[in-house]
């Protein structure tokens, strides 16, 4: 899941939920050498993202690098 808020103490907004695994594809089809995982984001204002894993996942991963686009308020 990703959150956006305004920082501390402000209410959270989740854009998105779901599974990666079909992202994952096509990253892996769109460059095989660094497999990016693009996830489309709702646009809300926000100062501050929140990415969480599930605690269920029998697979443990690790995020490498975070790119985050946007306009600035």
């Amino acid at each position: 899941e990703v959150l956006v808020d305004d920082g501390p103490g402000s209410a959270a907004t989740s854009v998105w939920r779901g599974s990666t695994r079909g992202l994952a594809v096509i990253g892996g089809l769109t460059d095989p050498r660094t497999i990016p995982i693009r996830i489309p984001l709702a646009p809300v204002p926000g100062r501050r993202v929140t990415l969480t894993t599930r605690a269920d996942s029998p697979l443990p991963w690790a995020v490498a690098e975070v790119q985050a686009y946007g306009r600035p308020r």
